[in-house]
C-alpha cells in the first residue's frame, strides 16, 4: 500500500502564525499499489494554512477519483474554514457529493487548519494527523469509518489547542504511526 506522509514544520521565532511563518513542508511516498490513490494539498491564506489529505480507500474501484474530488472541493472551501464545526460540516457535505458522483468510489478525508496558532480540523477514515510541540505531542485524529463516498460517514472533530512558535505537523494518508528520530 502506498504511504504518503506530509510534514509541516514551524522553524522560526516569529509570533505571527501562520501568515508570516517560515514553514518547511515535505512529502514522502512509499510505493506499494501500482496506482497512487493518495492526494494532498496545502492552501495558504493571510490568516491561516489549511492542510488537506485524501487517501482513496484500499484499492477499491474509483478510489483515486474520490480522493481527487475530496481534495479539490476541500481546497475550494478552505477559505471558509474558521472553526472546527466548519470542517465537520464540509466533510459531511462532501460525503454526500462523493456518494452522488458517478465516477467516484470511497476515500478517507483529513483537514487540519492552523490559524493564529490554533490547530483544529476533522477527519473520516484512517488518514491521521499528529501535532508535535515543545509542550508535548497530540494525535489529532481518530479512525472513523465508513469512508467518504458511502453517504453515511461520521467525521471526528479535533481541537489541537494552541500551536507554539516551534511546531511540527505530520499527516499520514494510510494512518500508520510516524517514525521519528
Amino acid at each position: 500500500m502506498p504511504t504518503l506522509s506530509l510534514t509541516a514544520r514551524q522553524t522560526d521565532d516569529t509570533q505571527k502564525l501562520p501568515c508570516e511563518m517560515n514553514v518547511t513542508t515535505s512529502m514522502f511516498l512509499e510505493q506499494g499499489n501500482p496506482e497512487l490513490q493518495d492526494r494532498v494539498d496545502i492552501v495558504r491564506f493571510d490568516d491561516k494554512t489549511v492542510f488537506i489529505v485524501g487517501d482513496g480507500a484500499g484499492g477499491r474501484s474509483r478510489a483515486a477519483q474520490a480522493a481527487e474530488f475530496f481534495v479539490r472541493f476541500a481546497r475550494d472551501a478552505a477559505a471558509n474554514l474558521t472553526v472546527t464545526q466548519d470542517c465537520f460540516r464540509l466533510l459531511c457535505e462532501l460525503d454526500q457529493k462523493i456518494t452522488r458522483a458517478d465516477d467516484c468510489g470511497e476515500t478517507t478525508g483529513r483537514i487540519v487548519v492552523v490559524s493564529e496558532g490554533e490547530v483544529f480540523g476533522a477527519n473520516v477514515g484512517d488518514s491521521a494527523a499528529w501535532l508535535f510541540t515543545p509542550e508535548g505531542n497530540e494525535e489529532l485524529s481518530r479512525v472513523r469509518k465508513p469512508y467518504l463516498g458511502t453517504g453515511v460517514a461520521a467525521p471526528h472533530i479535533s481541537r489541537g489547542g494552541r500551536a507554539s512558535v516551534h511546531w511540527l505537523l505530520r499527516l499520514i494518508a494510510c494512518g500508520n504511526t510516524p517514525a521519528w528520530n
